[in-house]
């Protein structure tokens, strides 16, 4: 009996050995395959905003820091749609960009792209399909400065959803029928190259939807493209001078086919904004609920905005998630000041931060 027993336990202990060799080929070929899948991240922190001396009237703002320089993009200011502060003292330096139908002037603007490298600020128009690039240094010398490069489209690509410089020589713009990813322009406005549509886990039945339109941001000295996904908790780390990217999934696991079927406003909403970034980290705003909130006694709808940051290294791995206590819809890292500056659209003073001093990792 005892023979039998062991015989028994031995290939008991066959069996699990192998199941766990098994588990670990499995983890590898997913690694392989350049797919993350996770349900939760190593850490995370809850932090608490503190109202900062400014207050911007608006109904959203983006950011974007360079050195001191805190630029905040209004696409509903009445005058201007750009401003200037100092991120330490937070007073106001300049604004441009006029809003208008002269000469010099926009009539909309809600994308821009910083080239922190060469000092350009491009701006876009939806309804003109151009780029505007602004030599910061000379915007803060010169009073009446207009900018000095104007980059033409093509029609094809009105209403413009996006932009994303890489170094002032090409610039990646999504398709607006989203027949394509992206298409890239040189610097002359002439197309360059085409990223066809990521063949993505579970997403076949999505590949001419608007569900798979993506904001993007390039990071020039990685020359990768970070792409997340509005309507899912997908981000695609891609390199630009290969078909070589990683994806992550989760930690929700929006279901594409389920998002599909439903109205607009009843679809979950994933990532919220272009992603940021620095060497070591991908920040993105990240809200995991039904976009749309509805009174059903007044047939109201109103949007609901990003309460969590996600974090993730180059690899795509996730290393932490900030919960913030307030509603975002737009942020920038100030690493020197150890904090976020945050725009709260649920709070009557509206521009917060939040400390990030006591984490280790951002610091």
């Amino acid at each position: 009996m005892k023979r039998i027993n062991t015989h028994i336990e031995t290939k008991s202990h066959f069996l699990i050995l192998s199941l766990t060799l098994l588990l670990l080929l499995f983890t590898v070929c997913k690694k392989q395959e350049n797919i993350i899948e996770f349900k939760s991240f190593p850490d995370e922190y809850n932090l608490k905003g503190e109202k900062l001396n400014l207050i911007i009237y608006t109904h959203a703002v983006r950011f974007e820091l360079l050195d001191s320089l805190l630029f905040t993009l209004n696409p509903y200011d009445e005058h201007f749609f750009i401003s200037i502060y100092n991120k330490n003292t937070l007073q106001h330096i300049k604004s441009f960009c006029k809003r208008g139908k002269g000469p010099w002037e926009k009539v909309s603007s809600g994308n821009w792209s910083l080239d922190k490298d060469n000092g350009i600020l491009w701006v876009s128009d939806f309804q003109k399909v151009n780029l505007w690039g602004y030599y910061i240094d000379s915007l803060l010398k010169f009073p009446d400065y207009t900018p000095t490069t104007i980059i033409s489209l093509p029609k094809k690509l009105n209403p413009m959803m996006g932009v994303a410089s890489f170094n002032s020589e090409l610039f990646a713009v999504p398709d607006p029928f989203g027949e394509v990813q992206l298409f890239f322009f040189d610097k002359n406005g002439e197309q360059v190259s085409v990223m066809e549509k990521m063949d993505i886990k579970d997403t076949d039945d999505l590949f001419l939807s608007e569900l798979t339109r993506t904001q993007n941001r390039i990071h020039p000295g990685k020359e990768k493209i970070v792409m997340v996904y509005r309507n899912f908790d997908r981000m695609i780390i891609r390199d630009l001078k290969s078909d070589n990217f990683i994806e992550t999934i989760g930690p929700d696991h929006i279901d594409p086919k389920k998002q599909l079927a439903l109205y607009e406003h009843e679809r979950f909403d994933g990532y919220d904004g272009k992603p940021k970034f620095d060497e070591d980290y991908i920040y993105a705003l990240y809200e995991g609920t039904i976009g749309t909130k509805v009174d059903f006694e007044t047939g109201k709808m109103s949007a609901v905005y990003s309460k969590n940051i996600h974090i993730f290294d180059w690899d795509g791995n996730p290393v932490m998630k900030l919960i913030l206590d307030h509603e975002v819809s737009a942020f920038v890292i100030d690493k020197e000041n150890k904090r976020i500056i945050a725009f709260a659209v649920d709070a009557e003073d509206n521009i917060i931060s939040y400390d990030i001093s006591h984490i280790p990792e951002l610091n």
